[in-house]
């Protein structure tokens, strides 16, 4: 997503606000969306996807929710003093699939992610991963 009017205001002056790309993952082949979305759902899972974050954001409480029979993931954060910069709000979602993983990621200015949030979901909804 590109904003051209700068709003909502997006870290670094180049008014990209998100991204959404794919990864292949061969291994997922061997399983039934069914079982793809209950791995999803796990609470080891979702801690792990999670933990991997940490390092650089303060996470907030994981939710899962469902696109075209896909369970999705997604979280936000706000980026630590030292890392990313406090002022960087990040909206990360993950798609599993049996092709592979669709991630979207949101960065901008933490002042404006609430405003932001509901056009980040109305993205996300319109997202149809590779199955």
């Amino acid at each position: 997503m590109s904003s051209n009017t700068g709003l909502p205001a997006v870290e670094g002056g180049d008014h990209i606000a998100c991204s959404v790309g794919f990864q292949e993952a061969t291994s997922n082949a061997l399983l039934t969306q069914e079982k793809i979305n209950q791995i999803s759902a796990a609470p080891g899972f979702i801690g792990l996807t999670r933990r991997r974050f940490e390092t650089a954001f303060e996470v907030g409480e994981p939710t899962t929710f469902s696109v075209a029979g896909v369970t999705g993931l997604e979280f936000d954060g706000v980026g630590k003093p030292g890392a990313i910069g406090a002022d960087i709000h990040v909206y990360y979602v993950l798609m599993q699939t049996a092709k592979g993983a669709t991630v979207m990621s949101c960065f901008i200015g933490a002042d404006y992610f609430a405003s932001a949030l509901p056009h980040f979901r109305a993205i996300r909804d319109t997202i149809t991963p590779p199955k």
